[in-house]
């Protein structure tokens, strides 16, 4: 019994330094990050919005999307801890118009893009952590914020991004990283009530992905619910190599308006999610 007490003893003092050391190299933000970098000399000013999130837009007309098929890639980098991911993310972005990042930091940049915007709620040790999205046009508005995860409190944060088409209506873009460390599912349909909120007044195409964390039937009830309420498809993969917690798949593309040419996955040893890969054309 003894030695029972001083095990648990050890296992309780051994917990508290690595929190205290976690803690102590974390950063929460008071304000979410949202830094848009672009090529292009389009100012961008705050406008309000009912969504308890940031949202810029621009002060004047920016270029629509000219092109009628598109590719996008979808992928949880793992904040680039893991051999490869440069090399990685270099091939397969190589022909696509968006690549959408989760857990990204500063690091993971493409130059070959004209525009980025990244998400961030924290830091960690100076490595700051959150969506980034990478696209070959400037958007015309976009959006950025998080809600706090109950137990850890990092807030998980997403992106909008609207592209303005041809037709006169525009390409509704969002980038998901959904809660996690929750057991019920109250803060996780906090946040992607917040997300669809937008979905509910865009008229036009729509594509929404990224880690939706969907990792128990309550969670992923809610996510069809949704999307079964506001009219967009699960993108079926011909090759599903998506990673999966507990059986159910964490990675999705739902669209709407849009025409799926393709869609796929690949498995890699770069990061602990898999990529998705979507070609499409704007209906």
């Amino acid at each position: 019994m003894k030695q029972i007490n001083r095990f648990l003893k050890i296992s309780l003092v051994l917990a508290i330094l690595g929190a205290g050391y976690f803690f102590t190299n974390l950063t929460i933000f008071d304000r979410t990050l949202i830094q848009l970098n672009t090529s292009q000399k389009t100012s961008y000013i705050p406008f309000e919005n009912k969504l308890n999130m940031q949202c810029d837009k621009a002060d004047n007309l920016v270029p629509q999307l000219a092109a009628s098929r598109f590719h996008l890639i979808t992928w949880n980098v793992h904040k680039g801890q893991d051999t490869g991911w440069q090399e990685d993310l270099a091939r397969l972005s190589k022909q696509a118009d968006f690549v959408l990042l989760q857990e990204a930091t500063q690091h993971q940049n493409l130059s070959t893009f004209s525009t980025a915007l990244f998400v961030s709620s924290f830091s960690f040790k100076d490595l700051l952590s959150g969506v980034k999205t990478f696209t070959q046009t400037q958007p015309e508005w976009y959006c950025g914020g998080g809600v706090a995860e109950p137990l850890i409190q990092i807030p998980k944060v997403a992106s909008v991004m609207s592209f303005p088409l041809e037709k006169g209506n525009s390409l509704l873009l969002i980038n998901v990283h959904l809660i996690n460390f929750e057991w019920g599912i109250s803060t996780y349909q906090t946040q992607l009530e917040q997300l669809f909120s937008f979905v509910e007044n865009h008229q036009g195409p729509i594509i929404m992905s990224g880690d939706f964390n969907a990792w128990n039937e309550r969670r992923l009830n809610l996510v069809n619910n949704l999307i079964q309420k506001y009219g967009l498809d699960s993108v079926a993969l011909t090759q599903d190599e998506r990673v999966r917690f507990l059986g159910y798949p964490l990675d999705y593309i739902f669209t709407r308006d849009v025409k799926v040419v393709s869609a796929t996955s690949e498995v890699v040893t770069s990061s602990d999610h898999n990529p998705l890969l979507m070609e499409f054309e704007l209906e």
